[in-house]
């Protein structure tokens, strides 16, 4: 493993660039190279600019040189030593971070991954639902996608009063739902996205139309179990 090239899976915020950590910061100001995507707001990417003079593009990345982005980034390697790689919100629950880790890995270049703001607080601050209450000890649980997912094992073995699933198009809808209904361990089911809130305590069903997928990364579906 070359201990010379590093590259740095940082999470960020598409809303607020103010939520950005320290860490976050230190580690794109120490970078050689930043890689990001044009979907982030001008604000954003003149933000990033000030923390680190050369930014790349994903989107002129994979037109110009390569259709496979990490490629592409594995290619900048030769010439930059430290590369930030920015990803939307958290690189680990919203986004392909450890696919991506391991790939790197697999080339023998040091990885690491720099988690942003989780985007689900975001989402229920916005909409006067906080996801802890503060009265109270609070403890939840986190699941992002996953090859070996089963909804069944995962409410049998929970162990905190919540649990949030991103969605993704991976999950088999129905059977999350005629678990839920099987189950019946929540006081409280709820559905957030970038648009809605809603109970779905009652109608379980009701998720099959909320859940909706859009290309575009920053676009996330949750279910929100709580006992």
């Amino acid at each position: 493993m070359d201990k010379h090239k590093q590259i740095f899976l940082v999470g960020l915020s598409a809303d607020i660039f103010l939520n950005i950590s320290i860490e976050a910061i230190n580690t794109i100001s120490k970078s050689q190279c930043v890689v990001m995507s044009k979907e982030f707001s001008i604000t954003h990417i003149n933000n990033i600019r000030k923390l680190c003079k050369i930014i790349v593009f994903e989107e002129d990345l994979i037109e110009n040189e390569h259709s496979f982005l990490w490629e592409g980034i594995r290619e900048m390697t030769k010439k930059f030593d430290v590369i930030s790689h920015i990803k939307i919100n958290d690189p680990i629950f919203f986004s392909d971070g450890y696919q991506e880790l391991n790939y790197f890995r697999k080339k023998k270049i040091i990885v690491k991954i720099i988690s942003g703001t989780v985007g689900i607080v975001e989402l229920l601050n916005k909409s006067q639902r906080p996801l802890t209450d503060r009265k109270k000890n609070s403890s939840v649980s986190f699941l992002y996608e996953s090859n070996d997912f089963s909804i069944k094992n995962i409410i049998m073995s929970l162990k905190t009063e919540k649990l949030i699933i991103n969605l993704s198009k991976q999950h088999d809808i129905e059977k999350i739902i005629l678990e839920l209904k099987k189950q019946n361990k929540f006081k409280k089911i709820s559905f957030v996205n970038n648009q809605i809130y809603r109970n779905i305590s009652k109608k379980i069903d009701n998720l099959r139309k909320l859940v909706k997928f859009h290309n575009k990364s920053v676009f996330n579906n949750f279910l929100i179990l709580e006992k």
